[in-house]
């Protein structure tokens, strides 16, 4: 099994465009046919949102399979697509390994996602030092693809993650505010 999870930037002001569109094209379209959908996050900036949403799928090879699947559907590749694309500013897609099954019961509206660049070679190790020490994690991942050094952890509450024996293990690593989203 593997998770997608899919980072969309856009302008504070095209936001509800795309979220409109999402709720009412690609969610109907997509349903749960084409990748499992395991959570939406929403980051408000001062200038942007990002939006994080997780897609579950059996294999690489699953995805791929339901990705050409789902390409094919008129609705979405001529209707949700370019209209999606006319909205976003920038994107970013990132495969990744769980390492603690994202918990779906949490319900905290404010949670931290914190994506640590590790030192290379020390993203395992770093992973068994969080749960060594007792992490109280909704979910943690390492990234298959793009960067295989780099750990994503999702927290219930606006934890810190500057702990200073992380640095033995993490060479940067950014810390976002994030809300739990409900679909329309």
């Amino acid at each position: 099994m593997i998770q997608e999870l899919r980072e969309y930037i856009f302008e504070k002001e095209k936001w509800p465009a795309y979220w409109s569109l999402f709720n009412e094209i690609c969610l109907p379209t997509r349903k749960n046919d084409y990748g499992v959908l395991k959570g939406l996050w929403l980051h408000e900036g001062e200038d942007e949102v990002r939006f994080f949403h997780l897609w579950q799928y059996a294999s690489l090879n699953d995805r791929a399979r339901l990705r050409v699947r789902l390409a094919a559907i008129p609705v979405w590749k001529n209707d949700f697509l370019p209209r999606a694309a006319a909205t976003l500013t920038d994107q970013f897609i990132r495969i990744l390994n769980p390492h603690q099954e994202l918990n779906e019961e949490a319900s905290g509206s404010a949670q931290s996602l914190a994506v640590y660049d590790c030192i290379p070679g020390q993203a395992g190790a770093f992973i068994h030092f969080l749960k060594r020490g007792g992490l109280t994690a909704l979910s943690l991942w390492q990234s298959e693809f793009g960067n295989p050094n780099e750990v994503i952890l999702l927290r219930d509450g606006l934890a810190e993650s500057d702990n200073e024996q992380y640095e033995k293990f993490v060479k940067n690593y950014s810390l976002l505010k994030v809300k739990i989203l409900q679909p329309m």
